[in-house]
């Protein structure tokens, strides 16, 4: 009785934690739930680097900004200039709700918020996981530097996680290691351990690499 309410008292504080592989469970404080409208992804942006869920919109216009502003850098990092063009695409609708063709999707655009915001990001969900660097900034010492954690649930929904402190962290995107520009090379240096640790507590049926190949 008593684990059963311990873990119904997890489930208030940590909403959609089942969908999250179970050994990165321990390590996530809280979970929050924002409002499923389609701009879902970009209000879980918005809480993080705006201090609360409602500036989407003015996420949806950094992140155009920084992809409007770099986009050969980006044709690169996305596989070409069609993806890259989907990516404008998909930035371009500032109304609630949005159609699905506007949705913030992942891995891809990891690559833009780390950049846009000079911070990292961590991808958790029950099927990839990843981190993502600033391609283009110089690394900023560990106590400036933001870690913000972005959950994708129910197949089509993104939420916020907060992480423990000294919680490991998933390999880095593969795209940053080929595309950084030489004085972002240092950004993953104050990450090893936390990498390691991950690997050596994750499953092989969660995916670390930007591409998964379905049999």
């Amino acid at each position: 009785m008593k684990r059963k309410a311990n873990v119904l008292a997890q489930l208030l504080i940590c909403p959609f934690i089942n969908q999250f592989p179970e050994a990165i469970r321990p390590y996530i404080e809280s979970i929050k739930d924002v409002e499923d409208d389609g701009n879902c992804g970009f209000r879980v942006v918005s809480g993080f680097m705006k201090g609360n869920v409602h500036e989407w919109l003015m996420v949806r216009s950094d992140l155009l900004k920084e992809l409007e502003t770099h986009l050969h850098l980006y044709e690169q990092v996305v596989g070409g200039t069609q993806r890259a063009k989907e990516l404008l695409h998909i930035l371009s609708w500032y109304e609630s709700p949005a159609p699905q063709e506007h949705w913030m999707t992942m891995p891809d655009m990891g690559h833009i918020i780390a950049s846009a915001y000079n911070c990292v990001i961590v991808h958790l969900s029950n099927v990839q996981c990843l981190t993502f660097l600033p391609l283009q900034s110089k690394p900023l010492p560990s106590m400036k530097r933001k870690v913000i954690a972005i959950g994708f649930v129910d197949g089509g929904h993104f939420v916020q996680v907060f992480l423990k402190k000294g919680s490991p962290m998933p390999p880095i995107a593969c795209n940053w290691k080929r595309h950084h520009l030489s004085i972002a090379k240092n950004w993953n240096a104050l990450h090893v351990a936390a990498i390691q640790k991950f690997n050596e507590i994750i499953g092989v049926d969660v995916a670390t690499k930007e591409v998964i190949h379905v049999k």
